[in-house]
This record gives C-alpha cells, sequence and structure tokens, in this order.
C-alpha cells in the first residue's frame, strides 16, 4: 500500500510536468525556455513539498492534517486552467514561474511531500524491513518514470488538454484515498516515538555533500536537455528522455542495487574522458551522434554522485532532513543552468564547467580503478575520434586538444588528484581558445554565433542558432542585398514573392538575419514579428548584416510572439503572410495548429497565401502543415527545393522545404501548374495539430 501511494503521486507529479508546460507553450511560444523555467520551478515546489514533509514529520499525529492538505490543495487548484494573461516579453522567465505558481504550485507542493512523509510513516511500522524505508524511493522513482514515458506516448497521443487536466484531478483523489489507507495502517506503538532521534544529526559537512551530489546531476539535467531539444523540438517527446534516465538512476541505486563507488568512478571516467573532449569542442554532430552520448553521460554522472547519496544516507530518523538537503542541491542545479549560465556565458560553456567539476569531484584516488577506466575511456575516444571524423563532422586537426586531453588524463592519473588539476587547466585552455565565430550572443530562448565564411565570390556572414544556419549574407558591395539562404529569388520563398499573390503588405513571423527585407516595396512594406529582442538587435548590427538598414522604413520589427499580434492586427491586412520561427532546428508548435492558421487566414487579404518554411531534418512538417490547414479551409501546396548551379553553391543558397496555403483555389491551382510546386500527399484534418493536441511521434522522420 505504501508502495503504491508513493508511486502514485511520483506518477502524478512528472505527469502533471509536461502537461502544464503545453498549457504555456501556445502563449509564451514553442521555446525550450519553458521547459527549462519549468524543471526550476518543479524543482522548487519539490523543495518547497520536502520543507512540508521535514515540518510535518516533527508534528505529533499529523497523518490527519496532511490528508487534509491533499483534498484542500485538490479543491484549490483543479482542474487546471491557464490564466487569461498576456506575457511579458521583457522578462518571459518571470512570466512562465509566476503563471506555473498560479496553475500547479498548491496541488505540486502536496505531492512532493508525500514521498518523504510515507517513508517517515513506515519506518514507524511493525514491518520487517522498516528500518530501510529509504527502499521506498525506487517505487517513488519508477513511479515518475512510468509518468515520464505513459505523457509522450499515451497520455498526449489520446487525450487533449482539458481530458488530461480532468483525468489527473481524478488520480489525485485516488491518491488521497491510498494516502488515508496508509495512514491507518500506522497504528503501532513506534508511532510514539514521532519526533525522538535516536541517532546524531548529520554533520554540516555531510549535509553539503549532499547538496553537491544532488546539484551536479540536476545541473547537467536541464544543460543537456535545453541542448537536445534545441535542435529538434521543445515537446514532451524529448524532454522526458533525459529525466526518465535521471530518475533512473534514482531506482538504480535507491533499490539496494547500487554499483559500489570504485565502480561509480570507473564507468564515469570511463565515460566522461571520450564526452567531455568531443562536448568542449561541439563536434558531436549529427544529434543522433550527440544525443545519445548526452543521455548516456548524464546517466553516468547521475548514477555516480546518486550513488554518493545512498552511501552516505543518514539514519532513517533525519530521512526528512536528507531529502530537503538534496532538494536544495536540485533547485540550485537547476537554477545554475536556467538563470545562471545565460547571464554569465555567451556559449554552452556551463556544459564544459559541469563536465569539469563532475570529473573533479568524486574521489580519483582510488587509482586501480580508475586506472582501468582511463584505459577503457581511451578505447571508446579513439573509437568516437573515428566515427566523427568518418562523418565529415570533424577532422583529426580539430580533435587534437582533445586527444592530448585524453592522453594527459592518462599518463597523469598515477599522480592522484594531479589529474583534477588537468581537468581544470583544459577547461581554462577551451576559455582562452576561445570560438572562431566573430559574434557570439546568448538569451533566453537560444544561442547564437554569426560565422565568417570565405570562397571565391567573397566574404559571407552566417548566423548560427544551435547548430542549424537562419541565414547568410554576403559583404561584398554588389551581392550584399541579395537575399541568399533560404530566401534566395530562385527558391520558393522569391518565387511567392514574384507572383500576384504577394501584393499588398507582408508578415514575417521570424526575423533571422532580415532577409525578406530584400522584396520590401512600396506597395508591400514588410512586418517582421520576432520573440527574441536580440536577434534584432543582431539584425541591425550593420557590421554583420544590413537587410534592415537597406530597407529602412519599408520594414518594421514588432517584439512578442507573431502568432498573438497577429491575431491582435486588424483583419485581412496581409497578402503574404510568413512563418519562420524556427529556434535552431526546433519546431514552435503553436505556431503551425490548426487555431493559428485560422488566426494567419483572417489576416489574409482575399488571394492570400501563408508560406511555411517546413526544412527540419527530423520532423515531416508539410503533412503537419497541411493536416491543420485542410481543418482550417486552406490547401496546401510544397516546393523541396535544391540548388543544383554552382554559383549557387558558391553563394550559400541553401537547400529548403516550403509550404503554400490559401482559401483560394484560383491561387493553388496556379501554384500547381508549376512543375515545382506539387500537392501535399496524404493529407487527414482529423490527425490535425491543434493547442490541445499533437502528436509529434507520428511525423517523426526515421532516418
Amino acid at each position: 500500500m505504501f508502495a503504491a501511494a508513493i508511486a502514485t503521486a511520483a506518477a502524478l507529479l512528472f505527469v502533471v510536468q509536461p502537461m502544464v508546460a503545453r498549457f504555456l507553450l501556445p502563449v509564451v511560444g514553442g521555446s525550450t525556455l519553458v521547459w527549462s523555467t519549468a524543471l526550476v520551478f518543479f524543482q522548487a515546489a519539490l523543495l518547497a513539498g520536502y520543507l512540508v514533509a521535514h515540518l510535518l514529520s516533527r508534528v505529533r499525529n499529523h497523518r490527519f492534517a496532511f490528508i487534509g492538505l491533499l483534498a484542500v490543495a485538490a479543491v484549490s487548484a483543479l482542474p487546471f486552467t491557464l490564466p487569461d494573461t498576456t506575457p511579458d516579453w521583457s522578462s518571459p522567465g518571470v512570466w512562465v514561474l509566476t503563471q506555473l505558481t498560479i496553475m500547479v504550485a498548491a496541488p505540486f507542493v502536496a505531492l512532493a511531500a508525500t514521498s518523504p512523509l510515507l517513508q517517515h510513516w513506515y519506518a514507524r511500522t511493525d514491518e520487517p524491513d522498516a528500518d530501510e524505508p529509504y527502499r521506498l524511493y525506487a517505487a517513488s522513482n519508477a513511479g515518475s518514470i512510468v509518468g515520464l514515458l505513459a505523457y509522450p506516448f499515451l497520455i498526449e497521443p489520446l487525450a487533449t488538454l482539458p481530458t488530461q487536466a480532468l483525468s489527473w484531478t481524478v488520480g489525485f483523489g485516488a491518491l488521497i484515498v491510498l494516502v488515508a489507507s496508509c495512514a491507518a495502517q500506522v497504528s503501532s506503538p513506534r508511532i510514539a516515538n514521532d519526533g525522538a532521534a535516536a541517532t546524531e544529526a548529520p554533520a554540516a559537512e555531510v549535509a553539503l555533500w549532499w547538496v553537491i551530489c544532488a546539484a551536479i546531476p540536476s545541473a547537467l539535467l536541464v544543460t543537456m536537455t535545453a541542448n537536445i531539444t534545441a535542435d529538434i523540438a521543445p515537446v514532451p517527446l524529448l524532454w522526458v528522455v533525459p529525466l526518465a534516465v535521471y530518475l533512473a538512476s534514482h531506482v538504480w541505486v535507491f533499490s539496494r542495487r547500487a554499483p559500489s563507488p570504485d565502480r561509480s568512478v570507473t564507468v564515469l571516467v570511463a565515460v566522461a574522458v571520450p564526452y567531455a573532449a568531443l562536448a568542449f569542442f561541439d563536434l558531436a554532430q549529427p544529434w543522433w551522434f550527440f544525443a545519445p552520448l548526452a543521455v548516456v553521460m548524464l546517466g553516468v554522472i547521475a548514477v555516480a554522485y546518486h550513488g554518493e547519496l545512498v552511501r552516505t544516507r543518514p539514519a532513517p530518523e533525519h530521512l526528512t532532513t536528507f531529502y530537503l538537503w538534496t532538494a536544495v542541491g536540485g533547485v540550485a542545479g537547476g537554477a545554475f543552468a536556467t538563470f545562471g549560465a545565460p547571464a554569465l556565458f555567451d556559449t554552452l560553456f556551463e556544459l564544459r564547467l559541469e563536465l569539469v567539476v563532475a570529473m573533479v569531484l568524486l574521489p580519483w584516488h582510488r587509482r586501480t580503478t580508475a586506472t582501468r577506466a582511463v584505459t577503457l575511456g581511451s578505447i571508446v575516444f579513439a573509437a568516437l575520434v573515428l566515427g566523427a571524423a568518418s562523418l565529415g563532422e570533424a577532422t583529426l586537426n580539430q580533435l587534437a586538444i582533445p586527444a592530448a586531453f585524453t592522453a594527459a588524463v592518462v599518463l597523469a592519473h598515477s599522480w592522484d588528484r594531479r589529474t583534477g588539476l588537468i581537468a581544470i587547466g583544459f577547461l581554462a585552455i577551451t576559455v582562452a581558445l576561445g570560438s572562431e565565430a566573430i559574434l557570439t550572443e546568448r538569451s533566453a530562448y537560444g544561442r547564437y554565433r554569426i560565422d565568417r565564411v570565405d570562397n571565391e565570390l567573397g566574404r559571407f556572414h552566417e548566423l548560427i542558432v544551435g547548430r542549424v544556419s537562419h541565414g547568410t549574407q554576403a559583404r561584398a558591395e554588389k551581392l550584399r542585398e541579395l537575399p541568399l539562404s533560404y530566401y534566395h529569388p530562385a527558391g520558393p520563398l522569391g518565387q511567392v514573392m514574384r507572383d500576384p499573390v504577394s501584393t499588398g503588405p507582408v508578415a514575417v513571423i521570424g526575423l533571422g538575419v532580415g532577409a525578406a527585407a530584400a522584396y520590401a516595396r512600396e506597395d508591400r512594406p514588410v512586418t517582421f514579428f520576432e520573440l527574441d529582442p536580440v536577434v534584432e538587435e543582431i539584425a541591425r548590427d550593420s557590421r554583420y548584416f544590413t537587410h534592415l538598414e537597406t530597407c529602412g522604413d519599408l520594414c518594421g520589427v514588432v517584439i512578442g510572439d507573431g502568432r498573438l499580434y497577429v491575431a491582435a492586427r486588424p483583419p485581412a491586412e496581409f497578402g503574404v503572410l510568413v512563418v519562420d520561427a524556427f529556434s535552431g532546428d526546433a519546431i514552435p508548435t503553436h505556431l503551425i495548429t490548426v487555431e493559428a492558421l485560422e488566426t494567419y487566414k483572417r489576416a489574409l487579404r482575399p488571394g492570400g497565401a501563408i508560406l511555411v518554411n517546413g526544412s527540419n531534418m527530423y520532423v515531416d512538417i508539410a503533412t503537419v502543415v497541411a493536416n491543420a490547414g485542410a481543418a482550417a479551409g486552406l490547401r496546401a501546396v510544397r516546393q523541396d527545393y535544391w540548388p543544383r548551379e554552382a554559383h549557387l553553391h558558391a553563394l550559400q543558397v541553401a537547400s529548403s522545404e516550403w509550404i503554400l496555403l490559401s482559401d483560394d483555389d484560383t491561387v493553388i491551382e496556379r501554384f500547381l501548374a508549376d512543375p515545382r510546386w506539387e500537392s501535399v500527399p496524404s493529407i487527414d484534418a482529423d490527425a490535425a495539430w491543434t493547442d490541445n493536441w499533437q502528436n509529434l511521434f507520428a511525423h517523426y522522420i526515421w532516418r
């Protein structure tokens, strides 16, 4: 009964996290900001729950008070609804935290208190294993994994958000019944010992070690999740995989099957050395090469440090104190990765820092195991070097410094803790070397880099977001105002702009380098809607890009979510509406739902068209958009553009896929008459994504 109650509470906890984040995405934007901020909120709420449990455990006969707390939380906050407010674009992270607090803080804190309190109760029963209540923490994390995996694979594809919220409320009611049943079982005389401590309280240095051991895996969880989702999509399907691995490490170490500290160090070093060498130089591409490494690395570090938590756990009398300090560490690590790192670093430097700290702090003095570890690590690293080079993702010259680092670790490991100094020294080297980029910027919405490309046609500046190009401009005077990359006149966007459909003002959701400004005319002004003010600063800096400067008064930039601002504009204002608002290669799913396309349709003039940039390596966006268009009363055609001429390659013109939608059959038939455009096959309006229902898994490109 105790295990069932704890597992149910944990499952509810980890279903509500992606579910509530999905409520916010259509409002604040499809950014990794939502999930990273939500992670920090939930870690802070978990800390608050553990504090409640710690305080209640000091009160005699607190069982009925806790059941009442669960009931009050259910009545006050369920089912979930999204407050009707407009985001504060100057502080979006603070706005997300505020809304999460209003929506879910009360039931989440009550749920978070359940596991430590029930473990505390169990330790005071007459059960044979009551002296080892920590085993129930494994049940808690097992329930968490079930909830996490159920959401993207079962709940999200089958139920709308209102149905999900209602079902979750029913589950919360069932939990109250389970907790009451557990309270009824705690009836032995041992309950009279509530509040008494049979052993000495943990020392301050032990509590600090608990904080550190919880903070390092927590920081890596947030950093690696944000890095992975930035290149694919900030959706629950991808959020839950790293988090499930993180939770599985708790299940493993708290179920009395924890590896010995020596083995933890062995595995950590074996995986950390090759992964860190790759991650330091951002060479682990493509995503299917990088993402598994990231998840494995996270799992190894989590097992190593959570194993340290098991090894140093206190007697059951201090169980709630133990969980309270581990929650402090979780919040500290998550807050650093979400708020501290973007403010301190322009690049993903925190990943390097977190890996070095993880390698240095674990006991490096176990020479026998560590020697075997670095040997294995060297073999794995050599395989990765060859793999990266064979894939064309890195050259042996690029990997020379990481290889030298690995060799230094192998040679110096017999010098005991000096290995840690070598790791720190390597971190300093990477800082000194810096990046080859001519500019690096970072905000809550992403990481931006401007690279210089030189060829026979001159110099080009390219904006990179994450690992994906988001626009290029030539610096030569005769080529400077020619839109390049996805926006060249020979491509789909240029074709649409030369078509009669493009009469009237143009709206562009997503600024990039401002290349679409090259198509502005007196009778066709262009308005950009951009979520991130940093992107506008980059696009307006004439040292790098000049499209907006040349366009002058014919172009305007509105900062904020494009869908919300288009909805607020007068109807029938635009002749063409372009959706090109990707961050990295991540899909802003709220911009391509049925409701979003209905908003765009309202903003179009008669005979107007919507043009969506569907270029993506991982998701069949054309089918997603066509399905939503069909449900919104729009027909769709697509073009998969490949620049085949040599001079286009020299001009940095990129291949791209665009989807055009219109409710005017004349417009659609005119484009279908052009052999470069074709209908989108397998359109199913019943499978259209909405704000309340999306199924990324069904449209994933398996390659």
